[in-house]
């Protein structure tokens, strides 16, 4: 899987082409709803992340913008080679 670094020049424009576009974004916000309905999941998000921060381009199930990466679900994430599954975000020490 091809990564992308926010120095690449890459990153930036993501970040300014998919907010932008509210048709593409309605698309990803409707993809998102229809995985949180299969995953029975109250929430999902696209992300953009580096090595700092996490942007959320698409959300459903909550208005999210951006956080830091320290302590996210984003970071334990990339941080695993296996799938990390959460049962209770609000109830985990990690977080």
């Amino acid at each position: 899987m091809a990564s992308l670094s926010a120095g690449s020049g890459t990153f930036p424009a993501i970040l300014r082409a998919i907010p932008s576009d509210s048709a593409l974004r309605s698309e990803f916000e409707d993809l998102l709803g229809l995985l949180a309905l299969a995953c029975d999941a109250p929430m999902a998000g696209l992300t953009v992340t580096d090595a700092d921060q996490v942007s959320i381009v698409a959300a459903h199930g909550h208005a999210l913008t951006s956080h830091r990466r320290a302590n996210s679900l984003c970071e334990l994430s990339l941080g695993s080679p296996e799938l990390v599954v959460i049962p209770d975000v609000l109830a985990d020490p990690r977080l």
